[in-house]
């Protein structure tokens, strides 16, 4: 496959290729995977919010049921996990699909101590 880039930007990634000392092409593809995890998570957390929003109409027909929020919308579904996950991918292929159960509580909140640092 062969992408045509506008000569200024070309210019511009060669410039900083040969200042990090990699190749244009490795330049650009890092470019390009980071611009797609970055789209990936902004819509994996539009399918979160889209379940908060939902939440309590979700309540009353999927309480104590997993539920895969894609588009927006619930595509599906069920009170085993792994079986919903299987039938939504299986579907929907590889895509930023949130599954939650749907419990009394939009969504559970799992705190984590942060790490010390140990003192020398």
């Amino acid at each position: 496959m062969t992408i045509a880039l506008p000569s200024k930007m070309l210019e511009q990634a060669q410039k900083v290729a040969q200042r990090e000392g990699v190749a244009v092409d490795e330049l650009i593809t890092a470019a390009v995977e980071r611009y797609l995890q970055e789209q990936w998570q902004a819509s994996f957390e539009a399918e979160s919010r889209a379940f908060e929003r939902m939440h309590r109409q979700l309540l009353s027909r999927y309480r104590g049921q997993f539920v895969a929020v894609y588009g927006g919308q619930v595509v599906d579904s069920d009170l085993d996990k792994k079986n919903l996950a299987r039938r939504v991918y299986e579907r929907y292929g590889p895509a930023p699909i949130f599954f939650q159960q749907v419990t009394d509580e939009p969504i559970r909140t799992i705190h984590l101590r942060s790490p010390r640092r140990a003192e020398d």
